[in-house]
């Protein structure tokens, strides 16, 4: 049986492509949707917003957004339109209230800072204005306020990731969607993967209907305005100085790929496994595991041990491995032979040793893990 879909906020910006997906999480979940960014002040919650700026009452916010999040509704989010404290009271009262968290965001902000600046000075906020809405030429004469808007994008940043940051630090592990991997991919099986994992973790999947709704959100038109950005006076510089700004990813890509080599196995240890190592993309480190099956004939089961340098620090070891006992029925070291290494971070050209020492202090090398460089063309999929 499919556990129950938990209650998720999209945490996101502006010009993101968030309305789409958003749209059809919220079909698809069995918690009730509510009207798009709840909490900017003309909206459904507007009035929380309205309170927080008037009185600043930490204890009043964080009972509006109890009584919010005990509902299970589910929210999109555009983090720049509340001040920080109401950010971070959400992500915390609502991680309480048994929400999950997904962060959509665009890599290259060019796209949306200009469909944004675009929106502002034309009125023009949806497809269907636009195809409705005769666009006045004398726009593009007003150059874009390049400076406001590199500001824009750096408060954007640092709000999204203080958020993400702050549910690290308490355990969560948010999805998160990039714009670009979706929306612009010219892999159509890579984008649908990745709202795959989103409906996954949701539990919202439906194998019948996930292509149709694949379709919905990839193929949905573009508001189509994006061709005439190009039109204002300043805008080769816009591109110059935002390029200067650099990419945005909540994300840390894998430069590193670790290789395992087993050694030829001393007498006293029976058998050894290294799987392959597992990249975690929010803290850029690898964990590391396997089974070291210690021979029946040795004398105690002694200690693993990782050395870096003339650096030697225990291993976790000695968990449970069913097949390894099931594959050595007569060997009481076999039952509990799995080790995993948590937060191994090499750099290029370096290696680590995995050790078992025995009782009398003798140190056996029973692998070599070293660190390569990455080619993200030679992953199976984007990691996320």
């Amino acid at each position: 049986q499919r556990p129950a879909s938990p209650p998720f906020i999209i945490w996101t910006l502006r010009r993101t492509g968030g309305t789409n997906l958003a749209n059809e999480l919220f079909e698809r979940s069995p918690h009730r949707g509510i009207q798009h960014e709840p909490f900017n002040q003309e909206r459904k919650f507007g009035h929380v917003t309205k309170d927080w700026h008037e009185h600043r009452d930490e204890n009043l916010l964080r009972e509006a957004l109890r009584d919010i999040c005990a509902s299970q509704v589910l929210i999109k989010h555009c983090v720049e339109k509340v001040p920080v404290e109401m950010n971070t009271a959400l992500a915390e009262i609502a991680t309480q209230a048994g929400y999950r968290h997904i962060f959509l965001y665009r890599r290259r902000p060019l796209g949306r800072l200009l469909s944004l600046h675009f929106a502002n000075v034309s009125g023009v906020w949806g497809k269907q204005q636009a195809d409705e809405t005769k666009i006045d030429e004398e726009i593009y004469q007003t150059p874009i306020p390049i400076d406001k808007l590199l500001q824009h994008e750096k408060k954007c940043r640092a709000d999204l990731r203080g958020i993400f940051n702050l549910l690290l630090e308490k355990g969560e592990t948010p999805s998160v969607a990039v714009f670009e991997d979706i929306y612009f991919n010219d892999e159509f099986q890579e984008a649908t993967a990745i709202l795959q994992r989103l409906l996954k973790t949701l539990h919202l999947e439906r194998p019948q209907e996930d292509a149709q709704l694949f379709g919905r959100v990839l193929n949905k038109g573009a508001q189509g305005t994006r061709s005439r950005y190009q039109h204002f006076v300043n805008y080769t510089e816009f591109v110059d100085r935002l390029e200067a700004l650099g990419d945005f990813d909540l994300l840390i890509p894998r430069t590193v790929k670790l290789e395992t080599h087993a050694q030829a196995l001393p007498a006293p240890i029976e058998h050894v496994i290294f799987w392959d190592a597992e990249y975690d993309p929010f803290s850029g480190t690898h964990t590391l595991s396997g089974t070291v099956v210690v021979s029946p004939d040795s004398l105690g089961q002694g200690e693993l041990l990782l050395q870096i340098g003339d650096t030697r620090e225990p291993i976790i070891w000695e968990l449970p491995s069913p097949k390894m006992q099931q594959q050595f029925p007569g060997n009481p070291y076999a039952q509990h032979a799995r080790f995993q290494i948590v937060g191994l971070q090499l750099p290029v050209g370096e290696t680590a040793q995995v050790l078992w020492r025995d009782s009398g202090d003798t140190p056996y090398v029973v692998g070599v893990v070293e660190a390569q460089h990455h080619s993200p063309g030679n992953d199976n999929q984007r990691e996320y």
